[in-house]
């Protein structure tokens, strides 16, 4: 059965299902993050959404180490892939990062590329890039 939900509440017909793991190399700084969740049932939307039973994964690695004595320096890669029930089209992304701690001003300044990937033909590809400072007080 097949039912439009419109973005006017919550819906009690969803179920979800989600868990992560993070393990790091204190000696080497490497360390990884997985995270993968799936969602079934009918769901809110600006507009109407056909039932569909999402699943999504994301990986994230990389290396932490202090190359510099102003703090450490973190540098990771990333995936990421949803899944829809009954489409052929996937949506993904892959990243990049560099994370660089300002001790002496408990600051962290970041970079960040991410390439979104609309469908499997590769012709929806959208670029973004961030850069910023996060302040520790």
């Amino acid at each position: 059965e097949n039912k439009a939900v419109f973005l006017t509440g919550l819906n009690n017909r969803v179920s979800v299902l989600a868990g992560s793991a993070s393990v790091k190399h204190m000696t080497s700084g490497l360390f990884a993050n997985v995270a993968a969740g799936k969602v079934d049932g009918e769901f809110l939307a600006l507009g109407p959404m056909t039932r569909t039973d999402l699943t999504g994964y994301h990986v994230q690695a990389g290396i932490e180490q202090k190359p510099f004595s102003v703090g450490v320096t973190t540098f990771y890669g990333e995936w990421a892939q949803l899944k829809a029930e009954g489409e052929t089209e996937k949506p993904g992304m892959i990243g990049a990062g560099l994370v660089q701690a300002w001790d002496a001003v408990a600051m962290d300044t970041y970079l960040a590329w991410r390439q979104f990937d609309m469908d499997d033909t590769h012709s929806d590809k959208v670029n973004t890039f961030m850069a910023g400072a996060r302040v520790k007080f």
